[in-house]
């Protein structure tokens, strides 16, 4: 059995599995989708295990060819690993340059501003420059009769990289779907977001697989073929273990620092407060600051709208408000006094429409408040509808 056949029955049986887990279990529907979670950490341990594994390949094949046919190999492994990291951005909370409006802390989101660029300026260009792209290979493939020829050579002579290509196709697919900015909703019976972590976690399980390859010097088989189930079955239980021992050391240290983190959020947001009652607004400011360099935006900008109606800078506190509701829908008692405050600003400016959206949407989240519900009344002249089913 071939190192490709393998392969292919693992990613077909990870596939179903995990498949299976999340229509059937919701409650772990946003381990798969959010950052940090279990299916990110997964593939950041598998690009580590390639770089690692692959490393430790290099000194396998005495022929310096093969090792420097292959050092590719192992660091794009440690740059896929880094690439999940965000580049440590989560980690030492700094900020990733931004360009045209996008943040640029992974790979992808190169590609996500080159499609921007191409979509702000207009369905014509992108379409050239797909036909152009298209052009451009057609050109290639006359020029180049051979051109496939050769890369069957290649990957006979390195089959390793046959791995690397499956990667690309996973990598491509995974790329595509995150294009479309889907969002992310774990009630969602089957969301794209969880098809491009998933394919982003099987291009990374065939580095990892190209980095065994690369320990044969090339080769998939071994002549005897008892000799050869009993290498593969000792070499998937000591990869199990590192590979589980590095997985379960990464995630405790994705929750220490998330722990940590929300330990700090707490201690900033409740100090901000204080310094907000006691007419402090610059200290205040300066620690919603400090929320938002550790990626805290709800905090931070709710403290901005506190700051903001306290000098009574009501246009601007507004503005924070309609951030805040972008940024959350939470039944939070904060956020109450955020959606009233909005709503009589669009009352006051003759937004009666956008009021009584707000309006409907504040009732849902609090639907027996019997103040919100006279309020509403006496400013539209009747009881939301959701409102009075819900009672009824």
């Amino acid at each position: 059995m071939k190192l490709f056949r393998i392969y292919a029955y693992a990613v077909i049986f990870n596939l179903s599995i995990f498949s299976l887990i999340y229509i059937f279990f919701p409650e772990t529907r946003l381990s798969f989708l959010r950052e940090d979670q279990f299916m990110e950490n997964l593939t950041a341990v598998l690009f580590f295990s390639s770089f690692l594994f692959g490393i430790g390949s290099l000194a396998r094949p005495k022929e310096k060819k093969y090792r420097m046919a292959y050092i590719a190999i192992p660091l794009v492994g440690l740059i896929g690993f880094l690439d999940e990291l965000s580049y440590g951005e989560r980690i030492f909370y700094f900020t990733a340059p931004e360009i045209f409006g996008v943040d640029i802390d992974a790979f992808h989101d190169v590609v996500n501003l080159i499609f921007k660029i191409l979509t702000d300026s207009g369905s014509y260009l992108l379409y050239v420059s797909v036909f152009a792209f298209c052009t451009a290979l057609f050109l290639i493939g006359l020029k180049y009769r051979r051109f496939f020829d050769r890369v069957q050579e290649i990957l006979k002579a390195y089959p390793a990289y046959g791995f690397v290509l499956i990667s690309m196709g996973f990598i491509f697919v995974a790329i595509t779907i995150d294009l479309f900015d889907p969002s992310i909703d774990r009630h969602q019976v089957f969301s794209p977001v969880f098809l491009e972590e998933l394919f982003e976690m099987n291009a990374a399980f065939a580095f990892l697989f190209a980095s065994f390859t690369i320990a044969h010097k090339g080769q998939t088989t071994v002549a005897d073929k008892r000799l050869y189930y009993r290498k593969i079955i000792w070499q998937a239980a000591g990869i199990v273990v590192v590979i589980s021992g590095l997985f379960f050391f990464y995630q405790n240290l994705m929750v220490n620092l998330e722990n940590k983190r929300l330990v700090l959020i707490k201690r900033l947001f409740t100090e901000a407060e204080k310094y907000v009652d006691k007419g402090k607004f610059d200290l205040a400011l300066n620690k919603a600051d400090e929320m938002q360099r550790i990626f805290e935006e709800f905090g931070s900008l709710y403290i901005r709208y506190l700051v903001s109606k306290s000098r009574g800078h009501i246009k601007q506190a507004s503005e924070y408000a309609e951030e805040i509701i972008k940024v959350t829908n939470s039944k939070n008692a904060r956020l109450k006094d955020v959606h009233v405050t909005l709503i009589v600003y669009y009352l006051k400016k003759d937004r009666k429409k956008e009021a009584e959206q707000l309006g409907m949407r504040t009732l849902i989240l609090w639907p027996d408040d019997k103040g919100l519900q006279n309020a509403f009344k006496g400013a539209f002249g009747y009881l939301s509808p959701s409102v009075s089913s819900h009672s009824r």
